[in-house]
C-alpha cells in the first residue's frame, strides 16, 4: 500500500526528474509513480543496507560462509523487488509477467493469488537462519523464544 504523501512526493520528483512524465498517460503515470516509491523506500534505507555490509566480513568470521550467504539472499531480495518495480513499467500487455512484478513488489500479493510469494518465502528462510545460528550465542535460551523467524 502506498500513502498519499509517498505518491505525492514521488509525483514532484517525477515531474522534476522524469523528462516527459507530465505528457504520460494517467495509467502510465501510475505505474511510473508506484516504480518511484518503491524506489524511494528502498533508498530511505542506504545507510542501513551500507551497514550490514560492513559487517559482512565479520558475520562470516564467526558463522561462516553460510551467514555471508544468507545475508546476501536477502540483498539479493530486495533487488528482486526493486528490478520487478522498474520493470512493471515496460510490460503494458503481457499480464502474466506483470503479476509476477506485482507478486514481487508487494507482500501477500501472490498469496491472495493462491501463488507462492518466493520473496515472503525467500526471506522467512534467511530470518530462519540467521536466529538458528544467532540466537544461540546470544543466549542459549534465545531458542525457547516463540513467533521468531522460520527456524525449526
Amino acid at each position: 500500500m502506498q500513502i498519499g504523501h509517498e505518491i505525492s512526493a514521488a509525483e514532484k520528483r517525477l515531474l522534476q526528474s522524469y523528462e516527459g512524465f507530465d505528457h504520460l498517460s494517467d495509467a502510465q503515470k501510475r505505474k511510473v509513480t508506484t516504480a518511484q516509491v518503491v524506489l524511494d523506500r528502498a533508498n530511505a534505507h542506504n545507510e542501513i543496507w551500507a551497514e550490514l555490509f560492513a559487517c559482512l566480513p565479520l558475520a562470516r568470521a564467526f558463522f561462516g560462509k553460510e551467514m555471508d550467504e544468507n545475508i546476501r539472499q536477502i540483498w539479493k531480495q530486495r533487488a528482486r523487488v526493486l528490478v520487478s518495480s522498474e520493470s512493471a513499467v515496460d510490460v503494458p500487455d503481457d499480464h502474466e509477467f506483470l503479476t509476477q512484478c506485482k507478486d514481487d513488489i508487494w507482500e501477500g500479493w501472490a498469496e491472495a493469488g493462491g501463488r507462492p510469494d518466493r520473496v515472503a518465502k525467500a526471506l522467512a528462510d534467511a530470518v530462519g537462519v540467521a536466529e538458528s545460528r544467532i540466537l544461540p550465542v546470544i543466549s542459549p535460551d534465545a531458542l525457547n523464544v516463540t513467533g521468531l523467524g522460520a527456524a525449526s
